[in-house]
């Protein structure tokens, strides 16, 4: 009741660094979060994995080449699909491609982020960051906000992930659901402006933020307040010491009178 237009929100940034890792090979995984599939010998066995880019996206083919020639694994092979207007690595070994899979997931539904990718170093999760988006990010420039950078997924979980590195980041991207062509959910991930510069430094785009990073926290203006009517049970949640929790990203706090009444019991 006490929140009005232009104060501000939290977002906690919660940016700890407890895995080192090399930056390549978290660009690996970015690459293949946005082209990855899996490759069996027989269902449910696992033998290698697949990463399927455009016909002419041979930088991107020849950078995931230099990166896994450094990985444990068997062997690799590239393969023209000129009639579908691609071009496949596939990648063999078991022991590489549960790696993967226990980190990243698998399927278009069921990719996501394993916990300790968010324990990764910064440059780690900008580099993963970076390969999704030269696989599956698009770059537009649009009429009010200057350019837009776009992932778009069908994993509601990854989308949500990507969010969560972003705000580790201190960059705080968009988030939205859409319909694709075959009425199937997709969520999409959205940076703005000079934000784009973190995974594509080359660019110059500018715009003004709507939000401001501290070390902790991420701010985020109310720009409008609505109240909508509610029918049914509302819990109230006791959290020790500070009484504060994070709900959708966004940092709360117990209601003082459930927090009253529970000390008087």
């Amino acid at each position: 009741k006490d929140i009005h237009k232009k104060d501000y929100v939290g977002i906690p940034r919660c940016n700890i660094t407890k895995i080192n890792i090399n930056p390549e090979f978290a660009r690996f995984l970015g690459y293949y979060l946005a082209e990855g599939s899996i490759k069996y010998s027989h269902r449910p066995h696992i033998c290698g994995i697949c990463l399927t880019f455009n016909y002419n996206e041979d930088h991107l083919i020849k950078d995931v080449c230099n990166i896994i020639k450094k990985e444990d694994i068997t062997s690799y092979s590239i393969y023209n699909r000129k009639n579908k207007n691609t071009k496949e690595i596939l990648i063999y070994g078991k022991k590489f491609a549960e790696k993967i899979v226990s980190l990243c997931g698998k399927g278009c539904d069921g990719k996501r982020l394993n916990k300790k990718i968010f324990l990764y170093d910064n440059a780690s999760k900008t580099e993963l960051l970076k390969g999704l988006f030269l696989g599956d990010g698009c770059k537009r420039k649009t009429i009010n906000r200057g350019y837009r950078y776009t992932l778009s997924t069908t994993s509601k979980q990854l989308a949500k992930d990507v969010q969560g590195l972003f705000i580790q980041l201190g960059v705080c991207p968009s988030f939205s659901m859409h319909k694709n062509s075959h009425k199937k959910e997709c969520y999409m991930v959205m940076i703005n402006g000079t934000d784009i510069n973190l995974l594509a430094d080359f660019c110059d785009y500018s715009s003004r933020k709507r939000y401001r990073v501290t070390n902790n926290n991420i701010f985020i203006p109310i720009n409008s307040i609505s109240k909508k009517h509610f029918t049914g049970i509302v819990y109230n949640l006791e959290i020790d010491q500070e009484h504060a929790y994070i709900a959708e990203d966004i940092a709360v706090h117990n209601c003082e009178a459930g927090y009253v009444s529970l000390k008087l019991l």
